[in-house]
């Protein structure tokens, strides 16, 4: 059963700044706060349980 709670969805413009502060040297905080909006955005479910 997948379990998804937070609907996402990031505008163009949004994906190009995540994506820069991806790249860039940021703290892992925010690194780590980029790479779960992405996920939420690419439609990766929060929880997967069996």
């Amino acid at each position: 059963m997948i379990i998804r709670k937070t609907e996402l969805y990031l505008t163009d413009e949004d994906r190009q700044l995540m994506n820069r502060t991806v790249r860039r040297d940021c703290s892992q905080r925010e690194r780590l706060r980029a790479h779960i909006l992405a996920a939420l955005d690419g439609g990766i479910p929060e929880k997967t349980s069996g």
